[in-house]
């Protein structure tokens, strides 16, 4: 009994010093990165920084010519050292510039250190005492949310019902693999879900038509699983359909914009000629 408390104790020592040991590391990195001197502005113009999609390109901007006419499009490769490695096509993107393009996808939630050879590529007079330059990418880790908007009527058919919702990714993703990670069923049986993507790959929206109304309320369920993309997120929520014949408020909601208004949402369709004068 001894000998496992001991042991249970020297393991989560060893993870307590791993952990202290890998934050000092990343501390360290990202004081000496803070702390370099302000005698790059006169050869760094600007760079990419700050948080970045998994497909996103690094560029180096400098104040003064890197590089001649001839090199244009070709090989920086030996000014730019990446940790971790990754491969991708590093080139002069014109006389005054550096683009590094990524072969494959970066890590999601991933830090990237890009290291430049200051001393060779700017041929720095050992007077300024600089030499390489380091600069910090962190690539957006990926999440989602999926989100109910609203249960309606059928335009044509009281008798059915359409439901609608919204999936929200962190990064951008594939419309494929989006569409993979939600289903519904209704009535033990699995309804289609129509999908529309938004330009800027984030945005994702679906509706569930024609769920039949039954004689009593019933229920849609709606499940996720991030495994597509990656992500070991899952979940569900039950959505009420309610009976035939019935007549309530499904939802209001505040919907924002240069016109605001407050949307009332029923469980039958309104006829365009009812008078609502006092009835809200």
């Amino acid at each position: 009994m001894w000998r496992s408390r001991y042991s249970v104790l020297a393991l989560l020592t060893i993870c307590i010093l791993f952990f202290v040991a890998a934050c000092d590391t990343s501390n360290k990195t990202q004081s000496k990165v803070n702390s370099q001197s302000a005698l790059w502005e006169e050869y760094i113009s600007s760079h990419t920084t700050g948080l970045v999609s998994r497909d996103s390109n690094i560029s180096v901007r400098f104040v003064g010519d890197v590089a001649t006419a001839a090199q244009v499009g070709k090989s920086a490769e030996a000014y730019i050292e990446i940790i971790p490695k990754v491969k991708a096509s590093v080139t002069f993107s014109d006389t005054k510039g550096i683009v590094i393009v990524p072969s494959v996808e970066l890590a999601s939630g991933a830090q990237y250190n890009f290291i430049i050879k200051g001393k060779e590529l700017l041929k720095l007079p050992t007077a300024t005492g600089l030499s390489d330059y380091e600069f910090i990418v962190q690539v957006i880790k990926q999440e989602f949310e999926v989100m109910l908007t609203g249960i309606s009527p059928d335009p044509l058919d009281n008798k059915k019902m359409a439901v609608h919702g919204t999936l929200v990714t962190a990064d951008k993703e594939d419309a494929d693999k989006i569409e993979k990670i939600v289903s519904s069923k209704y009535l033990d049986k699995g309804m289609p879900l129509k999908w529309e993507h938004s330009f800027n790959g984030k945005r994702h929206e679906f509706i569930i038509s024609g769920v039949e109304r039954q004689k009593k309320d019933s229920s849609l369920k709606i499940s996720w699983n991030g495994g597509a993309i990656g992500q070991d997120m899952r979940g569900e929520l039950e959505v009420e359909v309610p009976a035939q014949g019935v007549f309530k408020v499904m939802d209001v909601r505040a919907v924002r914009g240069e016109k605001p208004f407050v949307g009332i949402y029923f469980s039958s369709n309104v006829s365009t000629r009812q008078n609502i004068k006092g009835l809200i």
